[in-house]
C-alpha cells in the first residue's frame, strides 16, 4: 500500500526509476523472470505450450485504444 502511494505522486522524470527502485528493489534478470515462471507453471501442472483461443482478440486493449480492425 505504501508503495503504491509512493508511486502515485512521483513526477514523470527519470529520477522516478531510482526510487523505483529503492522502492520495489533492482528489476529481475530476463532469464531469472522465465526460470520463475517455469517453476511455477511445473508446480500448477500447466501446460508447457499455451495457445490463445482463436476465438477471442489478441489484444482487446488495443481495440480500445485504436478501435476495431477495418474490414
Amino acid at each position: 500500500m505504501r508503495a503504491r502511494a509512493a508511486l502515485s505522486t512521483l513526477p514523470w522524470n527519470p529520477s522516478a526509476v531510482a526510487r523505483l527502485d529503492q522502492l520495489l528493489g533492482p528489476p529481475k534478470s530476463p532469464q531469472a523472470v522465465f526460470e520463475t515462471l517455469d517453476r511455477q507453471y511445473r508446480e500448477q501442472h500447466k501446460s508447457a505450450n499455451w495457445f490463445l483461443s482463436l476465438s477471442q482478440p489478441i489484444a482487446p486493449h488495443l481495440d480500445e485504444l485504436l478501435g476495431p480492425l477495418p474490414k
